[in-house]
């Protein structure tokens, strides 16, 4: 098959070719349903029929699908059309770093720092989810037009599969390289480009992420200096060098380099893997404090252990190389740069001003996204408070019945009143949920949650009597700051909320703002008993008999005290989650929609509130206001990542899909890990690329809401016997659950009786939720089962409701002969005016 220009594979229009190399011919492609340019990657004709070569490229798009981050590249799909096989990818407009580097000069310092901190980000990404890339350098890495890099290309990567020992897997391919041979640079085994190689991979050894950080080391000092580490006249001349020599130091090589960040190219060039970084979020962390002193005019210091006096260096110009230790056999910080005047500073201060600030975005944006021109998708880098707690919930000591519920409960009272502080970025709710009943290590959890302190706590009753022991750890120092002990009685659970977050602010010696110290007084309970009955209704788990119990906790608190804001958003969240998973009426949702008003009546601030009703105005298709709701919120508070998922949620209803994309990310990326961006997966279900979505549904890995949606991407994926088993674990977990049903439809249609599943999803049919979503995907069920006419008039309602997500209906696998059944047509086609409207309407405010 000949790919001129115009060739058509699947929906992909083939137009110029942008490149070629030993893994595929790349080309620019007009993706012909959702309108968009895109780079497809073909590998040649003529060596379909090579085994090797093509298992490699069907893994170079599994790999690179598994990952989403905004410095990779996304994938969109992998395809074979008359033998064909190609990869549709993100169209990156730009020039890779190699280009970059031609002229032999170094990048500005800033230039460099920022590039270092989104290639390491990239990579800190890609190996937690198991990704190693085994050929980075710089011509796999891209400088967009507004100067931001994405990492292209994992062709050699490789999913790492862990034996039940926890070693590398049986696979010879998979676990170690061949040693070297002439045809290393041709069709070898040692996979990788020798200049940018690690030690390890030169010698054929296992390699693990560890080797990346080595291959990012040298890219980074080529940035630094304008010279690559190691070369040589021929291949083994540079692998030899690799293995041998230590390059010279970058500051003799470019004065300009700080001392801090020549230490952190040196440690990431160690010969020995357990010498180097051993994770790339640590490089993130130091290229954070970096950048962070860089730019303030003070020099950063490591993470890699206490921070002392003499660690805190003042410049007031470009660093000196004076004094810079150099030896050919120089270990870890032997080539750091000890110049410069040091001025003594206390320890507290230097932390302080560069503790980490885990959760503080990166200025980039979603891969596979244009950068939307409002404001609110702007990417951000905003200064984050420098105190990153988590309030973990609170052990009950002896098992008491009685105050179970305040383990998760007070702590989520006491992250309720923390919010309100500029100074300090509490770690939301639920968060800490996957804590519950448990005795985490402290440091696994600054590592899960990117944080630098915790608050811990346990619980004792006695009689009517409450015992609470706080204590208030360092993470970064690794000691206890302080701990208290609290007695209070049971019937007047205030008194300990106040007393903990009085103790942490003068703890910490916070000085309160007077706008800090008016909100510490917001919401603050006026009767003891109704503000227990609050405390057990957040402590009830998100499922029918959960939301149920809630709800009518919530409502005795509230007709005991009625001014408490939180209590009424917790109760709108409650009946919107029960309308939406019971089957509940349009009345539910109108009385979701006035308890979020009457919170925002009593606390206009109070980010659930502000949340609640957002989404009930996406969900019942008043968009513009929801539109106006969210922005006026982004405006009062920029690093919201609420209010970010928010319009993500009101993208992805309207069919706004880079959008949504490009919010979602930037929510993310403020809090990342929270359980309550889930939903954003659907994004990805709509735009064609479900698989990208499944990360962003396991943020809320285990539960049966969760689990149900990852049970679509692997049908979606080609995968039916995973489906089976997840709806088997979603029957299980919440069996009287409309989920589960549905779960139990889903099997009976993979075992080939879809009239049996018919009958499963008919007997739920009067009762399914008006959220207009809801209707979309329970229309594909009936679809899928075979039921036109009702899947047609849940469309329509769908539609007509306010959800017109109109790529959606172009990318599911359930729906692929849609297009044969012309009863469809017209609900598509307002689906699509719709969509454009909407999309007209952004783009009409945005201009403003």
């Amino acid at each position: 098959m000949t790919l001129e220009p115009g060739t058509q594979l699947s929906h992909y229009r083939l137009g110029k070719k942008l490149g070629e190399g030993g893994m595929g011919v790349v080309y620019h492609a007009e993706d012909t349903k959702l309108r968009r340019q895109v780079a497809v990657k073909v590998l040649p004709p003529e060596l379909v029929e090579n085994k090797e070569r093509r298992l490699r490229f069907m893994r170079e798009a599994r790999t690179a699908a598994a990952v989403n981050h905004p410095n990779i590249a996304t994938v969109y799909e992998v395809d074979e059309v008359d033998g064909v096989l190609f990869i549709a990818m993100e169209l990156i407009q730009g020039k890779s770093l190699r280009e970059t580097l031609a002229s032999g000069r170094p990048l500005p310092l800033r230039q460099t720092l920022r590039l270092a901190s989104e290639m390491s980000e990239g990579l800190a990404r890609a190996h937690k989810a198991g990704v190693i890339h085994r050929d980075l350098k710089p011509d796999n890495i891209m400088l967009t037009e507004d100067g931001h890099a994405k990492i292209l290309d994992f062709g050699l990567a490789k999913l790492r599969e862990e034996t039940p020992s926890g070693g590398a897997g049986d696979d010879a391919d998979s676990s170690r390289m061949a040693t070297i041979s002439g045809e290393m640079t041709k069709e070898g085994k040692i996979f990788g480009t020798a200049k940018y190689m690690s030690p390890e991979q030169a010698r054929g050894r296992i390699v693990d992420e560890r080797s990346d950080l080595f291959s990012l080391g040298s890219v980074l000092y080529e940035m630094a200096t304008g010279k690559a580490p190691f070369g040589g006249e021929t291949t083994t001349d540079t692998l030899s060098s690799i293995l041998r020599d230590s390059p010279p130091p970058p500051m003799q090589l470019n004065p300009q380099v700080p001392p801090e960040l020549e230490r952190i190219i040196v440690n990431c060039l160690e010969k020995d893997a357990q010498d180097r970084y051993q994770h790339a979020d640590q490089i993130v962390v130091d290229l954070r404090k970096l950048r962070r002193a860089t730019d303030s005019g003070v020099q950063a210091v490591s993470s890699s252990g206490p921070i002392t006096a003499a660690q805190t260096v003042a410049t007031t110009g470009p660093v000196s190389a004076a004094g810079t230790a150099a030896g050919a056999g120089a270990r870890r910080g032997g080539l750091i740069a000890m110049g410069a005047v040091a001025v003594i500073a206390l320890g507290w201060l230097a932390w302080q001003q560069f503790g980490p600030r885990s959760g503080a975005p990166a200025a980039s944006a979603i891969p596979g996204t244009a950068q939307p021109d409002t404001p609110a998708g702007t990417p951000i880098t905003p200064e984050r408070a420098p105190i990153q707690i988590a309030v973990l919930p609170f052990q009950n000591v002896r098992g008491d019945d009685r105050i179970d519920f305040l383990g998760f409960a007070l702590a989520d009272a006491v992250i309720s009143k923390l919010s309100y502080l500029d100074s300090v970025t509490v770690r939301p709710s639920s968060y800490i949920q996957r804590y519950r009943n448990q005795t985490p290590d402290p440091k696994q959890v600054g590592e899960d949650l990117g944080i630098n302190h915790l608050l811990t706590g346990s619980m004792l009753a006695s009689g009517d009597n409450l015992r609470v022991s706080v204590q208030f750890v360092d993470l970064e120092r690794g000691e206890v700051r302080w701990e208290e002990t609290i007695n209070a009685r049971l019937d007047n659970l205030l008194e300990v909320q106040d007393e903990v977050v009085e103790r942490i602010v003068t703890g910490m010696r916070l000085d309160l703002t007077p706008r800090e110290a008016s909100k510490l007084q917001l919401d603050q309970p006026q009767d003891p008993e109704a503000f227990d009955m609050y405390l057990r209704a957040r402590a009830q788990p998100q499922t029918v008999v959960g939301d149920r119990t809630a709800m009518e906790l919530l409502e005795n608190s509230i007709e005991r005290d009625e001014t408490f804001a939180p209590a009424w958003a917790e109760l709108a969240s409650r009946q919107r989650s029960s309308a939406s998973y019971t089957g509940g009426k349009l009345s539910d949702y109108e009385a979701s929609d006035r308890s979020a008003r009457r919170a925002l009546e009593l606390n206009p601030n109070l980010p659930e509130a502000q949340w609640g009703y957002a989404v009930s105005l996406v969900e019942r298709d008043r968009h513009r206001e929801a539109y106006v709701q969210l922005q006026e919120w982004l405006e009062r508070d920029p690093y919201s990542a609420r209010a970010r998922f928010g319009l993500s949620y009101l993208y992805r209803y309207a069919g706004l899909l880079d959008r949504a994309a490009a919010e979602l990310q930037q929510a993310i990326l403020l809090e990342p890990g929270n359980p309550g961006f889930r939903s954003g997966g659907h994004i990805y279900m709509y735009n064609g690329a479900p698989v990208r979505g499944e990360p962003i549904f396991a943020l809320d890995r285990g539960s049966a809401w969760s689990l149900a949606h990852i049970a679509v991407i692997s049908y979606l994926a080609g995968d039916e016997g995973r489906m089976r088993n997840l709806a088997q674990q979603v029957i299980s977990l919440d069996p009287e659950s409309r989920l589960a049903d549905t779960a139990r439809a889903w099997i009976q249609i993979l075992d080939g009786n879809p009239e049996a599943g018919r009958a499963i999803l008919q007997k739920n049919l009067a009762s399914i939720a008006p959220d207009p979503e809801i209707l979309f995907e329970e229309g594909i069920d009936y679809y899928w089962a075979g039921d036109f006419e009702t899947a047609r008039e849940l469309f329509a309602r769908a539609v007509a409701g306010g959800f017109y997500c109109y790529p959606a209906f172009n990318n599911d696998r359930r729906l692929a002969d849609l297009d044969q059944h012309p009863e469809f047509a017209p609900i598509l086609e307002k689906a699509r005016r719709r969509h454009e409207e909407f999309k007209a309407f952004v783009e009409s405010e945005s201009s403003r």
